[in-house]
């Protein structure tokens, strides 16, 4: 029963980050959007060197961020395929010894 329920969470789990990878990439993205308007800006002198900071600041963040969640993802991923012992793109058990 335990055995049931780790899977059914991690599942569970593995979905979420699905949706939290989505997420993080739109984030990334109006992040990287927002940096270059800045650094834009910045040239033309119509913003100063810390809101220009600050934007790189909120770039970098979103990207770690972004990276952080896909490390999750796969390590979730894995963490399914051994508990399963089960190839969901091959449609076929995993087998460790030959």
């Amino acid at each position: 029963m335990d055995f049931d329920n780790d899977i059914i969470q991690v599942i569970a789990n593995w979905d979420q980050l699905q949706k939290q990878i989505k997420l993080q990439a739109d984030i990334k993205n109006v992040s990287l959007d927002r940096f270059e308007i800045s650094r834009q800006r910045y040239v033309l002198g119509d913003i100063s060197i810390t809101d220009l900071t600050i934007t790189q600041i909120e770039k970098d963040q979103a990207l770690r961020n972004y990276v952080s969640t896909l490390q999750s993802y796969w390590i979730t991923y894995y963490q399914i395929r051994r508990l399963t012992a089960y190839d969901n793109e091959l449609n076929q058990p995993i087998k460790y010894f030959n």
